[in-house]
């Protein structure tokens, strides 16, 4: 459903579902695949966005998910059934918002955060990954056809990480591994419109 709740700005809420009869998860982290079953995902997906006035734009965005497997057994024999799909967030946010000072400066503002998830299919072994994350941007027009950005990406230095739980190497040795998400970082860029 999309509307406009008030002059200026856009909104849209969806609810979804999606079923699968043999839902297979690649594995980026080890190269492989792994078969999940039956499984069914459902959520809402909520945004938000308005134009405030000529220098300020703001906007927002909310994912609530649910995955769990429906029927579908481990190796070892043990039913699945219920149990969350791994590797997947119950929320995902985005919060930002945009201030344009003049024709030639911008500066922009933007908020992610990701909740917690489980790192295996019997859901043991705890849950990990979750994050609140700020990132900043400022640009600046030197000509009608080149501007230079700055953006600082995770400005707080916050510490978080990609987990995952490895049960398809090392010699057998189940464990969780950590994999560190990238600290304070800056990036300058030179853009020109030919």
């Amino acid at each position: 459903m999309k509307f406009q709740p008030f002059p200026g700005a856009q909104a849209r809420v969806a609810l979804w579902q999606q079923d699968a009869t043999d839902e297979v998860a690649n594995m980026p982290s080890t190269g492989t695949t792994v078969g999940l079953g039956e499984t069914r995902r459902r959520g809402v997906d909520m945004q938000i966005s308005a134009q405030l006035d000529e220098q300020w734009t703001v906007w927002a965005s909310h994912a609530i998910q649910e995955a769990k497997v429906v029927k579908a057994f481990s190796a070892s024999g043990q039913s699945l059934s219920g149990k969350q799909v791994f590797s997947t967030p119950r929320y995902i946010s985005n919060l930002g918002a945009d201030y344009r000072y003049n024709d030639d400066w911008k500066f922009g503002v933007q908020g992610r955060a990701q909740g917690s998830y489980y790192i295996d299919e019997l859901n043991e072994q705890g849950k990990y990954g979750g994050f609140v994350v700020v990132d900043a941007s400022v640009s600046y027009r030197l000509s009608p056809s080149t501007s230079v950005d700055l953006q600082v990406k995770n400005l707080l230095d916050r510490q978080y990480e990609y987990v995952w739980y490895d049960n398809f190497f090392w010699g057998g040795d189940d464990q969780a591994m950590f994999s560190p998400a990238p600290g304070r970082s800056a990036f300058v860029s030179l853009n020109m419109k030919l």
